[in-house]
């Protein structure tokens, strides 16, 4: 079976429909949203600021999503702390504190979304939003695989932790042990291809190359967003896409928009 994956639409409607429109020609058989479906922030929206539509990425998401889980802009968006917290102790206020209050009481611990636009949502996407999960586990073809936007104990990304040492995922592979899955997806970093991570070593992949996994290596794979990163800090925006895999060849590839 082909597994599409997508993550990090951000509002991006015209950039989602391009997206679910390649998975379709790539014959996937079932898609995974790996989170942050709504939430635009300056600068990085400017260039579609215009288009921004967060009920209908929400729409389309849930029209053409086998399963969907839930990234930090979307609990900012309805105002809902994530259950996994990696040890972050949120006052039960959190969402009513101001700005200031928050960043006195974070330390730089969690993203404050200082920057986000106002994200314009009817009562069923809230609903929607509501009920994804932070992590999500499928069987296919005897094989479980993992749905998170982020690495176990920060499944939906909401803290600034960034992974780029395999020593600081030794949690998230105890995890996937545990659930006896032997490979894990998410989204959050908006990468340029792919990267893996393994207990081991970690290495990245480019857009349309194919790499055939280790069905006896634990991997963590991260991959690109949909919509297009813009920023100042940047000479050239990172390429934006989605990713394949194929369960039986146990193959995965990103695929550029």
């Amino acid at each position: 079976m082909k597994i599409g994956l997508l993550s990090n639409i951000h509002d991006n409607i015209h950039k989602l429909k391009d997206a679910i429109h390649i998975l379709k020609r790539e014959k996937s058989e079932f898609i995974v949203c790996l989170g942050d479906i709504v939430g635009s922030t300056v600068p990085h929206c400017l260039h579609y600021f215009d288009k921004r539509a967060s009920s209908e990425c929400i729409q389309m998401v849930s029209q053409f999503c086998d399963v969907s889980v839930i990234g930090n802009h979307d609990l900012n968006a309805i105002w809902k702390l994530p259950k996994y917290t990696a040890d972050f102790k949120y006052p039960k206020n959190w969402f009513k504190l101001d700005y200031f209050t928050k960043k006195d009481e974070s330390k730089g611990k969690i993203w404050l979304y200082e920057n986000e636009l106002p994200t314009l949502l009817g009562r069923k996407d809230r609903m929607f939003l509501i009920a994804l999960p932070e992590i999500h586990f499928k069987n296919f073809d005897e094989d479980t695989l993992m749905f998170s936007h982020y690495a176990y104990p920060d499944p939906s990304g909401s803290t600034s932790i960034t992974y780029r040492n395999p020593r600081y995922l030794r949690k998230h592979f105890k995890y996937m042990e545990v659930h006896n899955s032997k490979i894990s997806f998410s989204g959050h970093e908006h990468v340029n291809g792919i990267q893996v991570f393994t207990p081991e070593d970690v290495f990245s992949v480019p857009f349309n190359e194919e790499l055939k996994l280790n069905p006896k290596t634990l991997s963590w794979i991260t991959g690109p967003a949909v919509c297009t990163h813009k920023d100042i800090t940047y000479k050239e925006d990172i390429p934006n896409g989605v990713m394949v895999y194929d369960t039986k060849k146990m193959t995965i590839k990103a695929i550029m928009i």
